[in-house]
């Protein structure tokens, strides 16, 4: 999205090497700057920013220049909130809403971005967000959640309110 290469800690990054006369006796790998090690697949062990370097050398000694490639890896998921628009009034910790009242969401996520918020009223279907209010009366749970641009999901979370149309 934004020109960097996101992963995460399930990615698993693979190389290969080709010569046409001698072939390949090995391929290395090292991650910031740390001990090249013989290659097989790997993955990165913290999230955030790496350097990955890697290399060849054919069988007769000739050793490739290192190429690098730059990765953030990220593992956490988007935390999302909901605010609950007017007209509104707690009571006894119970929420009570008209059809009138809004709901908003808004999502972050401090490495890759977020991707999607969606939403759902009690079984509905999950539904990509945008300011929403709920008509029918009664107890209504509001579940909503939000994915980040490699695919980390966060946890559901839900909102309780009760909808009363009905005046006094």
């Amino acid at each position: 999205s934004d020109g960097k290469l996101y992963i995460t800690g399930s990615s698993s990054l693979s190389l290969s090497a080709t010569d046409t006369l001698s072939g390949v006796s090995k391929t290395e790998y090292r991650i910031d700057s740390g001990v090249w090690m013989l290659y097989a697949p790997f993955g990165i062990p913290s999230e955030g920013s790496h350097i990955i370097e890697y290399r060849s050398a054919d069988n007769v000694g000739n050793i490739e220049t290192a190429k690098s490639l730059s990765v953030i890896m990220d593992n956490t998921p988007p935390v999302t909130s909901i605010s609950t628009g007017d007209p509104k009034s707690i009571v006894s910790g119970i929420t009570y809403v008209t059809k009138d009242t809004n709901f908003t969401l808004s999502a972050s996520d401090n490495v890759s971005g977020v991707s999607k918020t969606e939403y759902r009223i009690d079984a509905g279907d999950w539904t990509i967000y945008a300011p929403f209010n709920i008509s029918s009366e009664g107890t209504r749970i509001i579940y909503y959640r939000s994915t980040d641009n490699v695919g980390n999901i966060e946890d559901t979370k839900t909102l309780t309110v009760v909808i009363d149309n009905t005046p006094p």
